[in-house]
């Protein structure tokens, strides 16, 4: 974060003084950067146990200034990532990131990011991870209508939150690679796939004014999404729908849902399963009283927002002065 508002510096600066030193600190000032940085909470335990199962590797699109200055951040022992440092200088695509500057075969590498974007033709080895908005800034960059959480004084809980889930799906992936005959022979990507099927098995759902009418249901991201989790996706309720999936509370096929007893939930509950890899409680996402708009993130507009705060703020603004 390049700058903060001047009513959410003070905030910012409190916390700082607050908050403890060494592995004990999360919020930094870079004055030298001319920035603010937050590390994700349990970021540092993640590390650590990730550190035991597999090869570390930094791989941002900020220049090489920034990238030392995380590594530095992250790991100030220099334990865990070797020198395995890449910045947007060392790709070899422009905003792009490409497993081609990673030593090591595509069959064995994971990758963790919040935009899919940067990825275009690893996807299948990605697990995205949702977006750690702490700063106004990112909030307005990606969209986000919510306070930012310094500005609530909230932060995610390092137990609960997406780095925990992230590493529960690492060493599972491990797990079953590992157990095969010949690992060395296997393919990550086919046990990460094999693992995001399992979120939503045995689910078989409906949209109800979600997708377009003009649209090829198949095609739209969220009927993607739901077959991915490994839920099974119809064009009309059955004996077999088990979720119907809606905008609006007064359709055809929540009326149906109701008199049936089936699962009657918002578009949030796919995502959620999704960022969680684990089948949501239904009863957090009730659709609204009134139609709510469906909200996809533009991939071209969130990956070109992403590849803009690159560097804490400084990407693409820096290529256009």
């Amino acid at each position: 974060m390049a700058d903060l508002p001047e009513d959410i510096l003070p905030k910012a600066e409190q916390l700082l003084g607050e908050q403890g030193t060494g592995e004990q600190q999360q919020l930094y000032k870079l004055p030298h950067m001319l920035m603010w940085t937050k590390l994700r909470p349990g970021i540092r335990e993640f590390l650590m146990e990730a550190h035991k199962l597999f090869e570390l590797h930094i791989y941002t699109h900020g220049d090489q200034d920034y990238a030392a200055e995380m590594a530095k951040l992250l790991d100030p022992k220099k334990t865990l990532f070797g020198g395995r440092v890449i910045s947007a200088r060392d790709s070899t695509q422009k905003h792009v990131k490409n497993l081609d500057v990673v030593l090591g075969a595509d069959t064995s590498i994971l990758i963790l990011d919040d935009t899919e974007g940067v990825w275009p033709q690893h996807a299948a080895n990605l697990i995205q991870v949702d977006r750690y908005i702490f700063f106004p800034a990112c909030a307005t960059r990606f969209g986000r209508s919510h306070k930012c959480l310094l500005e609530t004084g909230q932060d995610e809980d390092a137990d609960k939150g997406m780095l925990s889930t992230s590493l529960r799906v690492l060493k599972q992936v491990h797990t079953t690679l590992f157990q095969a005959e010949q690992p060395h022979k296997e393919d990550v990507r086919q046990h990460l796939q094999q693992l995001r099927r399992q979120v939503l098995l045995g689910v078989h759902l409906v949209f109800s004014h979600v997708i377009p009418l003009e649209q090829e249901m198949t095609q739209h991201p969220l009927w993607r999404l739901a077959t991915q989790l490994g839920a099974v996706c119809h064009a009309t309720v059955s004996d077999d729908v088990t979720h119907v999936v809606s905008s609006a509370q007064d359709t055809d096929k929540m009326h149906w849902a109701k008199r049936h007893n089936r699962h009657r939930v918002s578009v949030n509950w796919l995502f959620v399963s999704g960022f969680q890899w684990k089948r949501a409680k239904e009863a957090k996402y009730p659709v609204e009283n009134r139609k709510a708009a469906v909200m996809l993130p533009d991939t071209i507009d969130d990956t070109a927002a992403a590849l803009a705060g690159a560097g804490g703020g400084r990407g693409l603004m820096e290529e256009s002065e």
